[in-house]
């Protein structure tokens, strides 16, 4: 299950702070993530963009469990993430997998509308 870094069948935090680890290259001794689960995008490498993919997957799955959820302060808070790592994130592609990803309750919401003025 993309996403499960762990095996256990579930996309949490804990499969979020994994790929934190990985990337940061400090991993404990023993631990392993399943890599091609942690590949969110699909381009063949693992790297911050995946984490960002996991990260707002896993934020919108538990905040669309019964919270009422400003989506556009979500994709702000999104940009300052990947703002303060300093990557480049392609955002129209972001939005396809992540509506792809993510079941909200609001079947019309139009991330790509919300992601694609993201700079």
């Amino acid at each position: 299950m993309l996403g499960d870094l762990t095996g256990d069948g579930t996309v949490t935090m804990e499969d979020v702070t994994l790929l934190w680890l990985y990337l940061m290259e400090q991993l404990p001794d023993g631990t392993t993530i399943i890599r091609c689960n942690a590949d969110m995008n699909g381009d063949g490498v693992i790297d911050w963009e995946d984490y960002v993919l996991l990260l707002a997957i896993v934020l919108a799955t538990e905040l669309n469990a019964g919270v009422d959820v400003d989506w556009e302060d979500f994709v702000l808070v999104l940009e300052d993430i990947v703002a303060s790592l300093d990557i480049d994130v392609d955002w129209e592609n972001f939005a396809l997998l992540f509506e792809e990803m993510v079941e909200l309750e609001d079947d019309d919401m139009e991330f790509a509308n919300l992601f694609s003025s993201a700079s």
